[in-house]
Formats: C-alpha cells, sequence, structure tokens
C-alpha cells in the first residue's frame, strides 16, 4: 500500500505526517488540513500511523499506567507516562506512543477501528503537542464576534452533552464566526507578566492572552438539525450512529482565523423551559468550573505542561467576563441576548 505524507504549521508547531494509505492519512488530515503547508521544516515533529497489532511491544521499557477507564468514545482506554514518554491504549482498537525527546510520535490501529483514531489518539496527542508548545487546549467551542473594542472570542464551556455544538452552531447562523465547537487553545502570548512565555516561533503572537480554534467537522444529532434547518444546506456525513452527522460547518467557520483576544466566557447549565437565563459568576467560581471541566493532569504536580495549562486557564479567566447560562429550548435570541455582555 502506497503511504502519503503531508505536512502541517499548527501555529507554529511543524507536523510531519506519514501514513500508511489514503485512509489513515485523511483522517490526521481531518484534524489539521486547516494548517496545512507545502513547506516542511527542519524542525517537523513527525507522526507515523499505520495498521497493527495495537498491544503495547514487551520489548520496549513498560511506561507506567497513570489512570484507565472509558474514553469519551466508550473504549475501554488505559493512558501511560514516564518523564519524556506518553502512551494511550484504545484496548484491542488503536494505540498512540509520544516520544517528546525524540520529537516524534507512533499510531497504531486494527483494521476497521480506523474511526477511534480521530478523537481518541490523533486529536489528544495534537493537544499535548501544543501544550509542549504553550498553547493548552481548553474543551470549550469559540467563536468571534466583531465589538467597539475590537474582535473578541466567545467561549462556550460544560461537560459533554451540555450543548456545546448546537448553542456554537445557532450563534453562528446568527453572524457570530465559528473557530471550533471543541478544540480551543489559549495562547499566553509574551508580554503576560508572571506566566509562561509563548513559543517564540509563533510570529503571530501578540502580547496577553490569545484564543484560537482548530476547525473539525461538526458532531450534530438530528434534533440539532431541526432546531437550525440551515444545518441541511451544509456538507454533512452520517457519524457512528443513524441520528448523528458531521456537519463541514467551513459556510459558518474560516479556515485558520488568527488568534483573537478572549471576550466572554460562558458556562452552559441544564437548560430551562422558559427563557433565556444570564448570571454573573465570579472569577473564583468560573477559574475552578473551568479547571474541572478541562485540564487533563500530564503530570502528578502542578509543574511542567499541566502547571503551564492551569496558568493559561486562570490567565483566560482574569482577561474575560464570566457567566452562567441557562437556555431555553428556543435558541432564537440568543446571540442579541449575549452581545451587550461582551461590550459591557
Amino acid at each position: 500500500m502506497k503511504g502519503v505524507t503531508a505536512t502541517y504549521d499548527v501555529h507554529g508547531t511543524h507536523i510531519t505526517v506519514e501514513a500508511a494509505g489514503a485512509e489513515l492519512g485523511g483522517l490526521a488530515d481531518t484534524v489539521l488540513k486547516s494548517c496545512a503547508t507545502p513547506r516542511p521544516d527542519k524542525k517537523t515533529f513527525l507522526l507515523r500511523v499505520g495498521y497493527g497489532d495495537p498491544t503495547p511491544p514487551a520489548s520496549r521499557p513498560p511506561l507506567r499506567v497513570y489512570w484507565s477507564g472509558a474514553a469519551p468514545n466508550g473504549l475501554p482506554m488505559v493512558f501511560r507516562c514516564a518523564p519524556g514518554q506518553w502512551e494511550i491504549e484504545l484496548t484491542g482498537h488503536a494505540r498512540v506512543r509520544l516520544d517528546w525527546p525524540q520529537q516524534r510520535a507512533e499510531v497504531v490501529v486494527t483494521r476497521g477501528a480506523e474511526w477511534c483514531l480521530l478523537d481518541g489518539c490523533i486529536l489528544p496527542l495534537v493537544c499535548v503537542l501544543l501544550g509542549h508548545a504553550g498553547q493548552h487546549v481548553v474543551h470549550a467551542a469559540s467563536l468571534v464576534r466583531p465589538s467597539a473594542r475590537g474582535s473578541r472570542a466567545i467561549l462556550l464551556s460544560g461537560i459533554g452533552g451540555a450543548g456545546k455544538t448546537t448553542t456554537a452552531l445557532a450563534l453562528a447562523g446568527a453572524g457570530l464566526h465559528l473557530m471550533a465547537d471543541d478544540a480551543s487553545f489559549v495562547l499566553l502570548a509574551d508580554g503576560q507578566p508572571g506566566v509562561a512565555r509563548a513559543e517564540p516561533g509563533y510570529a503571530g503572537a501578540k502580547p496577553g492572552v490569545q484564543v484560537w480554534g482548530l476547525p473539525l467537522p461538526c458532531k450534530v444529532h438530528r434534533n440539532t438539525m431541526a432546531m437550525l434547518p440551515w444545518l441541511e444546506r451544509l456538507p454533512r456525513r452520517l457519524a457512528r450512529t443513524k441520528d448523528e452527522f458531521l456537519i463541514e460547518a467551513a459556510r459558518v467557520q474560516p479556515p485558520a482565523a488568527p488568534p483573537v483576544p478572549p471576550g466572554l466566557i460562558l458556562f452552559l447549565d441544564p437548560r430551562n423551559p422558559a427563557e433565556h437565563r444570564v448570571q454573573p459568576m465570579d472569577k473564583t467560581s468560573a477559574l475552578a468550573r473551568l479547571v474541572r471541566e478541562n485540564v487533563r493532569a500530564y503530570e502528578e504536580t502542578a509543574e511542567g505542561v499541566a502547571g503551564k495549562a492551569f496558568a493559561a486557564l486562570a490567565a483566560l479567566v482574569r482577561s474575560s467576563a464570566t457567566y452562567r447560562v441557562s437556555l431555553s429550548p428556543s435558541l432564537d435570541g440568543l446571540a442579541d441576548r449575549i452581545a451587550p455582555l461582551l461590550e459591557a
């Protein structure tokens, strides 16, 4: 089978993907296509994606089991780590192993289980790589809205199933620009006191806190399609079940949108049957909730990547207005309701 090679520049982090065939290369490209570049860099991180037995080879030094349980896609998952080493095993399906000192990673999947690579292996790996470069993932939807003070980012945070994608698409349909429906990133650029400096190779950084999003296909349920009929006009394909679709939201999702300062964080509470309810949220409670919904423990102490991720979330909250929102069943008028919050 002919291999496929592609190179990407993810906001200053250069990645070369070598995949065993077009299907596997296409899965990596689904995550990274907005950052494709024709010129490889001598500092490129190498990611190899291929078929094989996902069981960790006995010839390698074993890593310590840090966590085991169910992955977001429902598969049994084991997370192992050691200094400079990181591994996710989706038992019986796929495995990704990162060697940070060698600047390379390997993804192995069994045939027929390719569907689990996207959010089970490739996206988590990209998040880790960007975290080492000073750009920390926030599992929140992000949009951009022009304001009197210039463009600002709006983040929608909530646990899985809280309605981030539906709410983000409703706001995008009302004229806001969607950056991401789940994988947003916080960049601590030079000039922000008391926090980590951004990767110096990223020329787009400006002083202070910046937010950008990794555009991926939006996974939407049939109920969301019924609530937002304009989604029917966008390219889509079936996801894992007959009731879910992957929507290519390019019409409302500009490719590789530049980072913008944060302006507003909305924490999604359970819906109510009456009307949209918005409550101010103090910064301490906002940070605690953001950490609870987002922080991944890459290390046992708040040092290294984990410590910098916490600093990024703290800087994000400090730079934003924070509110709790409980939405009504109809999302009409939501954009008009939150516009004054961003201007305040």
